[in-house]
């Protein structure tokens, strides 16, 4: 059963300040749309994805102790997500920025500065913790040192998973794939950077990541074919053909919903399948906050 299933999610949580343009943009323009606030950071929205479909989920994350912070922690807890092992201080409650057009992500900028500085006091909270029964995401906003030292650390889990913060800072992932532990999610592009590859197709980029050494890879490329590489073998789908009103979001809820269904026992073509359909929902309409 699915809220038998424990995730610890470790990484970064804070505010997407996001701006959705009415029409396509190009550099300089100043266009009308919407900007709404919403939970940000890879492992804030996918801890609150999982604990919203019934998993039990503790956090491991950073919060300011100022306005942000606290209407961080308050969202959070909403959702039923154990908050207790956040640290908060007086470094600033971080946030990220972006500008999104119907041509897709314009701009962005990840104000990280406040998470980097308390990385390692997080990665020490998770090793301290026994996970040997839970399943561990980590994601790639920590500080790169910090992320080195973890990828060559003694981690007690069932699963360890993988999820980039952005393309720029994927090489902080390089040294995992020599653990043999480790599952990661990315898109194409990240994969072809974790690999040192120039893969066309989502099926051999996968099987490239299981090649270098992770136990499992979902490969995904947009609108085209995702990919999943493991011991099962490697499956694909093809996303439901849709609308996107946004970007944002959208492989921390493919993540999040695969997890989902793997825990509470899909095979893996079903698994995939049920994935890439939540995530079409979520960036079909605007305003979701899961």
């Amino acid at each position: 059963m699915t809220n038998l299933v424990k995730i610890t999610a470790l990484g970064a949580a804070h505010w997407d300040l996001l701006g959705r343009a009415s029409q396509e943009m190009a550099l300089h323009d100043d266009i009308a749309g919407k900007v709404r606030r919403m939970i940000g950071g890879v492992a804030g929205p996918i801890a609150m994805k999982l604990a919203y479909l019934g998993l039990n989920v503790d956090l491991i994350a950073y919060a300011g102790r100022d306005e942000l912070g606290d209407a961080l922690l308050s969202k959070l807890e909403l959702y039923q997500v154990r908050t207790e092992l956040m640290t908060r201080g007086y470094h600033p409650t971080d946030v990220y920025m972006g500008i999104e057009a119907p041509n897709g992500l314009i701009a962005a900028i990840a104000d990280c500065h406040s998470l980097e500085a308390v990385s390692m006091e997080l990665v020490n909270k998770l090793l301290s913790k026994d996970n040997s029964k839970n399943i561990v995401v980590v994601d790639g906003n920590l500080h790169s040192e910090a992320l080195a030292f973890l990828s060559v650390a003694t981690i007690k889990a069932a699963k360890l998973i993988l999820v980039p913060a952005s393309p720029g800072k994927i090489d902080r992932f390089l040294p995992f794939s020599k653990r043999g532990d480790t599952e990661v999610y990315v898109n194409l592009r990240e994969a072809n950077a974790l690999c040192l590859g120039d893969h066309k197709t989502t099926t051999d980029a996968a099987a490239a990541l299981i090649d270098i050494g992770y136990r499992g890879a979902i490969v995904s490329n947009g609108a085209e074919e995702t990919a999943h590489a493991g011991t099962h073998g490697i499956v694909t789908a093809l996303p439901p053909k849709i609308t996107v009103k946004r970007f944002t979001g959208a492989g921390d809820t493919l993540t999040a919903h695969h997890l989902f269904a793997t825990a509470r026992g899909d095979k893996p073509k079903a698994a995939l399948e049920y994935a890439l359909g939540a995530t079409a929902h979520f960036i079909s309409h605007e305003d979701l906050d899961v």
